[in-house]
């Protein structure tokens, strides 16, 4: 399995991809909505669509708001890199 580029285009999910994401989430503290499936660096949640792998953060940010974030980086305002709760997630740069 490849991991993609951080700035490549995130595909537009199928409805099995949707609930393949969300099998992956469990609510924690602080209303934090903690990625449990595999990672990336051991930081950063890892989901895959169609053989390639991408940041689940930036995949949480996708489906929330229908933008793929492009060249932002996915920043937590929680400061918990496990968590894809929308609320949490804002765009920012390096």
């Amino acid at each position: 399995m490849k991991m993609v580029d951080r700035f490549v285009l995130i595909p537009e999910l199928s409805p099995n991809d949707l609930c393949r994401f969300w099998d992956f989430v469990k609510v924690g503290p602080g209303g934090c909505m903690n990625w449990t499936g595999s990672l990336f660096d051991r930081r950063y949640g890892r989901f895959t669509i169609k053989a390639a792998s991408y940041i689940a953060s930036r995949v949480a940010y996708r489906i929330h708001t229908g933008l793929d974030p492009g060249e932002f980086y996915v920043c937590h305002e929680c400061n918990n890199t496990f968590c894809v709760n929308p609320e949490h997630l804002f765009l920012g740069t390096n």
